[in-house]
């Protein structure tokens, strides 16, 4: 079994060209749910003009970060209603016997805490 190494915390940045001369720049914080700097997530949060937030299916423990995330997100940024939050399930190809986080759980909060 292949042993994977999680990231402490990592930015990747890429600019496209859309159209023909639309340049769109795109950052990505990868935080992968170790929140060891709060300084560097608060400017990411402030100046973001998205958010994709990810969790595991198979884990409570990642929805509660999601969770904790939005509301982070909710506090800083009293414009929150108005940005794009993508919040994503990762792991679909495990199977269903290992997923602790069903859709409709996650469906409910979204639709009773962030609306």
């Amino acid at each position: 079994m292949k042993s994977i190494n999680p990231t402490v915390e990592d930015s990747y940045s890429h600019e496209f060209n859309v159209g023909s001369s639309i340049p769109l720049k795109v950052d990505i914080l990868d935080t992968t749910g170790d929140f060891q700097f709060p300084a560097m997530r608060r400017l990411s949060i402030a100046n973001a003009n998205a958010f994709l937030i990810v969790y595991a299916i198979d884990s409570k423990v990642s929805f509660e970060q999601v969770k904790g995330c939005f509301e982070e997100i909710r506090e800083q940024r009293s414009d929150f209603q108005e940005v794009s939050i993508i919040i994503v399930g990762n792991k679909a190809d495990i199977g269903m016997n290992r997923r602790e986080v069903e859709f409709d759980e996650v469906c409910d909060w979204f639709h009773e805490y962030a609306l």
